[in-house]
C-alpha cells in the first residue's frame, strides 16, 4: 500500500517537474504518457496503453496468475532463463528423512500418486493407500501428518487451486473434496453418484474451473471455484481412461492416455472437446505427459518403449 502511494505522489511530482510535449497522449515524449505509464504500474493495470501492455515479471506474479495466457510470455521467458543458467556439479539422491513412509502413515505400499507445493511452502504428498495426507517442510526436512483421509484409494492427485486450496480428485469416492493447506482442514463439497474408478487427477484452467481427468467415468466435470459449484462439459470422452491432464497457454487441456488409445482435448474457454487421431495403442502404454517452452507435450512412457511428443 506504502509503495502505491509514493508511485502516485512521484507521478504527481513528474508532472509538474517539465514541459513536455503533451498535445499526443501516445507520444512516448509527453508527461502524460509517462504519467499513465507509472500509474498503470503502481496500481498493476495491464491493459493496452497506445499499443503497449504492462507485463509484471513471472517472480511477481501469484500462483493464480501464472497460468494465464496473457501471462505466458513472461513465464515462458523466465523458464527459459533458468534452463540457460545450466547446472554445476553432479546430482546426487539423499534420503530426505530417516523415518520410513510406513512408520509415518501405517502403510508402506502404494501410500501415494502425487504431490504438490503449496503457497505456504510445503509440499502436500497426495494419499493413494495413505490414511493421512503429509505436509513437508523443505527447508526443515519434518513433515506433518496434515489431515486424515476417508478410506483408502478414495482418490488418485489433486489440484492447486486459488489461496492455497487442494482439490482432491476423487477415485472410489462418490464426494468430491478439498483440502485448505492454511487451516489443514479437508471439507466435502458435494457427492455424485459415479462409477468405480472415477477420475485421476485435474487441471487448473485460465476461467477458474479445476477439470478432473476422466478415468471410469466418461464425462469431463469441474469444479468452478468462483461460482463454489460442481458442472460437467457436454461432450464426453470417450475409448477408455485417461491418467492425467495437460494445460497449455491456449487454454487447452490434453488428456493423456492410458488404457485409451486417443489423446483428447478439451478447449476451456467453449467447453468443447477434440481428439488427436493418432493410435497411442491402450494398453497402459502412457502415464503422464509435461508441456516444455518449445510448445511440446513430451507423453510419459508406462508400459511402452517409445516416447512420442505432441508439438500444439
Amino acid at each position: 500500500m506504502l509503495r502505491n502511494i509514493v508511485l502516485f505522489l512521484f507521478v504527481i511530482f513528474l508532472s509538474h517537474c517539465s514541459n513536455g510535449n503533451i498535445s499526443n497522449n501516445c507520444d512516448v515524449n509527453s508527461d502524460s504518457f509517462l504519467n499513465s505509464l507509472l500509474l498503470r504500474f503502481a496500481v498493476n493495470d495491464r491493459s493496452y496503453l497506445c499499443g503497449y501492455k504492462v507485463r509484471i515479471p513471472a517472480c511477481s506474479l501469484g500462483y493464480e496468475e501464472t497460468h494465464l495466457p496473457e501471462n505466458w510470455v513472461q513465464v515462458k521467458q523466465e523458464v527459459e532463463s533458468q534452463f540457460a543458467l545450466g547446472s554445476s556439479g553432479p546430482e546426487t539422491l539423499t534420503n530426505y528423512n530417516g523415518n520410513t513412509v510406513a512408520s509415518a502413515v501405517g502403510t508402506a505400499s502404494t501410500a501415494f500418486q502425487g504431490a504438490l507445493s503449496a503457497p505456504n511452502g510445503n509440499v502436500y504428498l497426495l494419499p493413494y493407500n495413505s490414511p493421512k495426507i503429509v505436509a513437508i517442510d523443505p527447508k526443515t526436512k519434518n513433515y506433518d501428518l496434515a489431515v486424515s483421509v476417508p478410506g483408502a484409494v478414495d482418490f488418485i492427485g489433486g489440484t492447486l487451486g486459488p489461496n492455497g486450496i487442494i482439490y482432491l480428485s476423487p477415485h472410489t469416492n462418490n464426494s468430491f473434496f478439498k483440502f485448505d493447506t492454511t487451516n489443514k482442514t479437508l471439507t466435502s463439497i458435494t457427492s455424485i453418484s459415479m462409477g468405480g474408478a472415477a477420475y485421476n487427477g485435474g487441471v487448473f484452467a485460465p476461467n477458474g474451473k479445476i477439470y478432473y481427468v476422466p478415468s471410469g467415468e466418461s464425462t469431463i466435470r469441474y469444479y468452478d471455484t468462483i461460482k463454489g459449484t460442481i458442472g460437467s462439459v457436454t461432450t464426453p470422452v470417450s475409448g477408455g481412461i485417461f491418467a492425467n491432464g495437460v494445460l497449455t497457454p491456449e487454454g487447452k487441456i490434453y488428456f493423456i492416455p492410458h488404457t485409451a488409445t486417443n489423446i483428447h482435448i478439451l478447449d476451456t474457454f467453449t467447453e468443447t472437446v477434440t481428439t488427436i487421431p493418432f493410435s497411442f495403442g491402450g494398453a497402459s502404454n502412457y502415464i503422464s505427459g509435461i508441456y516444455t517452452p518449445n510448445g511440446r507435450i513430451y507423453i510419459i512412457p508406462y508400459n511402452a518403449a517409445t516416447v512420442y511428443y505432441v508439438d500444439t
